[in-house]
């Protein structure tokens, strides 16, 4: 059954005469107190406004197509301007200001028939007043849409263009505060993350060239002056040390093995190894380890003879691969020097270029008589020389400052655990810092006249001062029978806990040879050794 308004239109019949209230609720007819009737428009040159609807036909076009009859054959008067303000939907000001819109008069007097077309072909979503509120909505939308661009479906052109305006509008912090990607300190070049020449804590003040000689004063005082000797003694063959002999293959492999065990595990490992495989009587390395035989040896041997000393399957497993990287470098070496004889070529080894040519001769010398060696890194600079040494296996950071410090003699704060623990205790580095990053903070902050004599000082008052020692806390005897020189200016955090107070009571004071043998030169665990097995 069609709906009323469908009714309404088809049974509509047309108003004769004039009227003086316009249908459908569009208002009052102006008078000619407001507004002459008979103003019309007769110029087809007379601006007349060229409004469209949807289907895109000016109202004036339509109205020459009209019957097939031309505007000047219908007189028109004009229509009421609240009418055409309710037509458009939109709000009205001076009425004198705005244009008068021709209507045909003449053709709504004509046959229903042709009114309905009449009224078909004028009325358009916009014109009709009379919708429900969801068709004036939609048609509203649409006319949105035309004017937005936007392809989207009518119900949802409003809200689009809403939501492109705010995201126009809105601020992306994401933009312009955008978090700096973190460039990884670790790398295949640079394993151990370190920084030379900058500090990894560049707003940690400490420590001071004044507080550094503060220091060194304080423990010099009570312990003695520690100066580095001009010349480097003979490699003894009692004690394996941590790196301060002449040969440089020697000072990196005799401090491996004093890493991570006691004082007591890597001397006996040093006079196994001697007593198995003897020392080198060629001048050219006089004292020295055969390091060539062990290199020759089966790992199962090498493990055999250093198991004494502790950590034996890691300690030589890490010292065969070395050596044979060493073979390898020493022979390309020999080559490459042989060539440029030859050839005039230069040599393209590593450091070839500073070596003299009565250098490169020694160095192919020692190979000749097969004495591995790593002497001509002797003239690298501490970073050179670290980044050289750390490429070897079981080689961390630790035992390449030593060697760089007491082999080389170049400047360089050596951070065993006890200059670790100092560093965190005086305030010298983050409570959390680990030992390659105090390292690299201490390279930075400390002066290099001090650190040969600081990294002496700290180990020996380490293993003295019933205070410093690792297995001595807060509130036992020894603890409260000592003076810590250093009491002042340290902070320690110790803190000791019930099991320790009762151990402590029973026991009474740690005999100091025990406490000795429970920590070591370099007793905590190398990194490079140990990595990816805790």
């Amino acid at each position: 059954m069609p709906g009323r308004s469908a009714r309404i239109k088809r049974n509509a019949v047309p108003v004769k005469g004039t009227w003086d209230v316009l249908p459908h609720g569009m208002g009052v007819l102006p008078t000619a107190a407001s507004q002459s009737i008979n103003n019309t428009i007769h110029n087809e040159q007379s601006p007349v406004p060229r409004d469209t609807d949807n289907s895109g036909l000016s109202y004036q076009h339509k109205f020459e197509n009209l019957n097939g009859k031309s505007q000047e054959q219908l007189e028109t008067p004009a229509v009421s301007l609240t009418a055409i303000s309710k037509l458009n939907g939109e709000p009205i000001g001076n009425i004198d200001d705005v244009p008068q819109y021709p209507l045909g008069i003449t053709a709504l007097q004509e046959s229903a028939e042709v009114a309905r077309e009449i009224k078909e072909e004028i009325e358009s979503p916009e014109q009709v007043t009379t919708l429900r509120r969801s068709k004036r909505v939609r048609a509203r939308v649409k006319v949105n849409e035309d004017d937005v661009g936007h392809g989207s479906p009518p119900k949802r052109a409003k809200q689009t263009l809403e939501q492109v305006k705010l995201e126009d509008e809105a601020i992306h912090p994401g933009d312009e505060l955008k978090k700096t990607k973190r460039v990884p300190r670790k790398t295949k070049d640079n394993p151990y993350g370190l920084t030379p020449g900058r500090s990894p804590f560049p707003e940690w003040e400490a420590p001071s060239a004044a507080q550094c000689t503060e220091v060194y004063r304080i423990l010099a005082d009570v312990h003695g002056e520690v100066t580095q000797p001009e010349t480097i003694p003979a490699p003894s063959l009692e004690i394996a040390g941590c790196g301060e002999v002449p040969f440089v293959l020697e000072a990196l492999l005799r401090t491996l093995l004093s890493g991570a065990v006691t004082f007591d595990g890597a001397d006996n490992m040093v006079k196994a190894i001697i007593a198995k495989y003897g020392t080198i009587e060629d001048d050219l390395a006089k004292g020295s380890i055969d390091w060539n035989k062990v290199r020759l040896s089966t790992i199962e041997e090498l493990e055999d003879t250093i198991r004494i000393g502790g950590l034996a399957n890691r300690k030589a497993k890490a010292i065969k691969g070395t050596l044979d990287m060493v073979y390898e470098d020493n022979i390309s070496r020999r080559e490459a020097y042989l060539v440029e004889k030859a050839t005039g070529v230069p040599a393209d080894v590593y450091g070839a270029s500073q070596k003299t040519q009565g250098q490169k001769d020694l160095e192919i010398l020692k190979t000749e008589r097969n004495i591995l060696s790593l002497d001509h890194l002797h003239g690298l600079s501490a970073d050179e020389a670290m980044e050289q040494f750390t490429k070897f296996p079981g080689i961390g950071v630790k035992t390449a400052a030593c060697v760089i410090l007491f082999c080389l003699q170049r400047p360089c704060f050596a951070v065993d655990t006890h200059v670790h623990r100092f560093s965190r205790w005086l305030g010298w580095a983050p409570a959390k810092a680990d030992e390659n990053d105090t390292f690299c903070h201490l390279e930075v902050r400390c002066p290099d006249h001090l650190k040969y004599g600081l990294h002496q000082l700290f180990i020996h008052h380490g293993k003295q001062c019933g205070r410093c020692k690792m297995s001595t806390v807060e509130g036992t005897k020894e603890w409260e029978a000592v003076v810590c020189p250093l009491e002042h200016l340290l902070t320690r955090g110790k803190k000791m806990t019930k099991v320790q107070k009762k151990i402590k009571a029973n026991i009474g004071v740690v005999d100091s040879q025990e406490d000795e043998e429970l920590e070591s030169e370099l007793s905590e665990v190398d990194e490079a050794i140990f990595e990816g097995e805790m």
